[in-house]
């Protein structure tokens, strides 16, 4: 692929709304993995990624024995997750073997506040 078929950035939201009986499983990994392999980003791109948990990109180690990383030359990656993070080194391990060349990694978790003109604030998680 000629470097006229790169993106240059990008900015990627996933979103995946699961309940606690439906979580992620092999076939949303392997779906993940491919949809991220068929975006072709410039080896000086910026991409930011936006899920809803970390949980989604915490690709079980048995897949990523037998699969190719889907970003083999992004450098700089953010990652954006709508609740806080638990799993951060689980999360980096992930994140650099679905971009092994990265050199600028950035992660964070956060939870958003939802106001309401009558009652104030109260915390939701996405």
């Amino acid at each position: 692929m000629n470097a006229q078929n790169n993106v240059l950035n990008g900015h990627i939201i996933i979103t995946e709304w699961f309940t606690e009986e439906h979580m992620y499983d092999r076939d949303w990994y392997i779906d993940l993995i491919i949809f991220l392999s068929n975006i072709n980003f410039s080896y000086n791109a910026t991409v930011s990624l936006h899920v809803c948990s970390e949980e989604a990109l915490i690709i079980p180690e048995s897949l990523r024995k037998i699969c190719h990383p889907p970003w083999p030359i992004l450098k700089h990656l953010k990652v954006m997750t709508f609740h806080m993070l638990k799993r951060k080194r689980e999360l980096r391990n992930s994140l650099y073997w679905v971009s092994p060349l990265l050199e600028t990694l950035i992660y964070r978790g956060i939870t958003m506040t939802l106001v309401s003109p009558t009652d104030g604030a109260d915390e939701i998680a996405f």
